[in-house]
């Protein structure tokens, strides 16, 4: 936010109830008077309709917004994705070939996927074929995006390597929550590769010393600056 100047743009993938680029307008509208254009993509029906729920009740302009209800994958298309417990549970999923066999159920018509449906509260879990879009897809028609947060549940290196080019000409910072070791692995080659600075880098699944103190992480954090962009 301080260094946006002509305007400010974040992406959040992942977004659930779309608390982070709320967050990210709140904090703008704390620093300065700047036009702003925000985008959500999340795939899981009743999240999808709390967050656009969520921007309503916090007064964001819903012509500054672009809400996609689809999960983000390597590429566009669809793909089998857990859904359901909106209230409990935010780990909703791309699913393995497996799970396909043992959970899933087939949209009542090819149509659910060509346009958004109306998201009504589910009850228990399934696993339900849903739009999928590339961050490619999603970066595609913005010059500049000052923050991409990304928080897909163990997809994250699957969809932002075919993205790297992209990534280097239009994004400032991304910050990713990271759900193995394998996903912070390949996240760090990617990022190294394209030259980025590593702002912070905390595995998951253990206590990393924090400019904050010790902080038992259960999720991964990397957050990475492009130096390719100046503020």
């Amino acid at each position: 936010v301080v260094e946006a100047r002509d305007s400010f743009a974040m992406v959040e993938l992942g977004a659930g109830w779309g608390r982070w680029i709320v967050n990210g307008i709140a904090s703008l509208r704390a620093h300065c008077e700047l036009p702003y254009h925000v985008v959500g993509v999340e795939p899981e029906p009743t999240h999808f309709r709390w967050m656009k729920q969520h921007l309503k009740d916090n007064d964001v302009d819903l012509q500054s917004a672009t809400l996609i209800e689809a999960a983000v994958a390597h590429d566009d298309g669809s793909v089998w994705f857990h859904v359901g417990e909106a209230a409990d549970w935010y780990g909703q999923r791309i699913a393995h070939p497996q799970e396909v066999t043992t959970h899933a159920r087939r949209p009542r018509t090819v149509r659910s996927l060509l346009r958004p449906r109306q998201a009504k509260p589910t009850a228990g879990r399934a696993v339900e074929l849903v739009r999928a879009v590339s961050v490619r897809t999603v970066l595609h028609q913005l010059d500049r995006v000052d923050l991409l947060d990304v928080d897909i549940q163990g997809a994250e290196a699957d969809a932002l390597e075919p993205a790297g080019d992209v990534l280097n000409e239009s994004v400032r910072r991304v910050y990713v929550g990271t759900h193995d070791r394998a996903n912070e692995e390949r996240l760090r080659a990617l990022f190294l590769e394209l030259g980025w600075a590593s702002v912070y880098d905390f595995p998951g699944g253990g206590t990393s010393e924090t400019p904050w103190g010790h902080i038992m992480f259960e999720d991964g954090a990397q957050l990475w600056l492009n130096p390719n962009l100046e503020p």
